[in-house]
């Protein structure tokens, strides 16, 4: 259960990563806090989505092969943005 857990939570971190990336490259103008907004609610649905297809595709857990090949997807991930880690 916690493996499971743990992996909702580079899940987010994940999202956190592609939020950083997209604010460094943003340049802010005249409608600032309507596209960061914008920015952030793309960023943060995909995040929820991704959340719910891992729970379905696990099965919340019970489908080990399924959360396997999830563990090895967002450590791939990841390690794509390393850059954004902080």
């Amino acid at each position: 259960m916690l493996a499971h857990e743990q992996l909702h939570f580079d899940i987010t971190e994940l999202y956190a990563r592609k939020l950083r990336k997209a604010l460094q490259t943003y340049e802010p103008d005249e409608k600032m806090k309507k596209e960061l907004d914008a920015i952030y609610s793309k960023v943060e649905k995909q995040r929820r989505q991704m959340q719910t297809q891992f729970d379905k595709e696990t099965n919340h857990s019970i489908n080990k092969e399924a959360e396997f090949k999830w563990r090895v997807f967002i450590k791939q991930e990841l390690d794509k943005l390393s850059e954004f880690s902080n």
